[in-house]
Formats: C-alpha cells, sequence, structure tokens
C-alpha cells in the first residue's frame, strides 16, 4: 500500500491539516507514523484513502505520479498540476505547478504564466504571468520564447 506525505495529502485532498487529522482519527489504519524530529510527527497517509477522500478516481498511470510527485520529481509535479486543471481544480493544480517550477521546469512556468495571466487557481497578475513565462523563456521552453518575442519584453 503506497503511503505519501501528510502535505501532499493536504494538496492533493484539498483538506486542511486539521479536517486531515479528523479523517485520519475517524479512519484508523490510514496513516502510519515514522517517528518524531524536532518536536514533529512525521505521518504518512495511505494513498487510496488520501485519493478517496479527494472523490478522486485515477487510471493506473496517473496514480502513479502522486507517489513520484510527492519524493519532489520535478516531471510529475508538472504532470499533476497538469491533471488537476483537466480534472477543473486549478488551486490543486497551481501547487503542483510552483512545486515543478521552483525545481526550474520550464513547462510548469509557462503553465503558472498561463494561470496567473487568466486568474486561474491563483490570483489574476499581469506582472507574475510575465515573470513565469520570461523565467520560462530564458529556460528555453519555445513558446514562451515565442510569447517574450511578441510582447516585446
Amino acid at each position: 500500500m503506497p503511503t505519501i506525505h501528510f502535505k501532499t495529502a493536504m494538496a492533493i485532498t484539498g483538506f486542511s491539516r486539521a479536517t486531515l487529522w479528523r479523517r485520519i482519527k475517524d479512519h484508523p489504519g490510514t496513516s502510519e507514523t515514522l517517528g518524531e524530529s524536532k518536536g514533529l510527527l512525521h505521518t504518512r497517509i495511505d494513498l487510496d484513502s488520501a485519493l478517496t477522500w479527494a472523490g478522486l478516481t485515477l487510471e493506473d498511470e496517473d496514480r502513479a505520479l502522486i507517489p513520484a510527485a510527492d519524493a519532489g520529481d520535478a516531471a510529475a509535479q508538472r504532470e499533476l498540476g497538469l491533471l488537476f486543471l483537466a480534472l477543473t481544480q486549478p488551486e490543486r493544480a497551481a501547487h503542483w505547478l510552483h512545486l515543478a517550477a521552483a525545481q526550474e521546469d520550464a513547462d510548469a512556468m509557462q503553465w503558472l504564466g498561463k494561470l496567473y495571466a487568466r486568474g486561474e487557481g491563483v490570483e489574476q497578475d499581469e506582472t507574475k504571468a510575465i515573470e513565469w513565462i520570461k523565467k520560462a523563456a530564458e529556460h528555453g521552453h519555445v513558446i514562451a520564447r515565442r510569447q517574450v518575442a511578441e510582447l516585446g519584453l
């Protein structure tokens, strides 16, 4: 049974920290505590439980993105963001795209530019949209380079 970090379960379900803890308490066996460090418990959540709580039914290929994204794989984080966009959950998509962009994933940067330009999942912000598109262009993203050229930036 694959497990994911508590914060990843929050991002997948959209639950607050308190709500997720309540779910865990109400459903014994859906989590495991791996120990304590600096006074914080390290809890992992059963992936199937998190998906059920989120109301998500995913194909195996899409399910496989979650543990990879949880482990910090930028490409998996980007693809998970795009999956959430396809599921019309732009706030969750923005979360994953930010994580991938922070690892210099040019596609994630370009998509974040789109989200900021449209105000999808994030507050609309033309300045941030341009910043992300410029960063994507600097990292070699072909579409972003064309957008920068067309905007004269």
